[in-house]
């Protein structure tokens, strides 16, 4: 049985189309590209915790080595205003 190794341009749709099914909206403009004998991902993310778990995501997803991660953090790519990031319910005061 022929097993085919996928080349770098397949690899690189596949995990864009994995990462943008994982993120979906939360990632903008979401390309991997090959360079220099790897993948190259780029696109904006609304944090930097975002951008890391996009990249944690890539190594573990591909066999392929991330050479650079060049995505933006851009807090107007994150998904509504920064007051829908508070969690529900009042703040409750801890000092005593």
């Amino acid at each position: 049985m022929d097993v085919q190794t996928p080349t770098g341009d397949e690899e690189a749709e596949r995990l864009r189309q994995l990462i943008s099914a994982l993120f979906g909206s939360r990632v903008r403009e979401f390309l991997v590209l090959v360079r220099g004998g790897g993948l190259v991902l780029q696109g904006k993310a609304g944090s930097f915790y975002l951008k890391q778990m996009v990249q944690e995501t890539a190594l573990k997803a591909t066999a392929f080595r991330v050479v650079a991660n060049e995505i933006a953090v851009d807090w107007t790519a994150s998904v509504g205003p920064p007051d829908r990031c508070r969690p529900p319910g009042p703040l409750t005061n801890f000092s005593s």
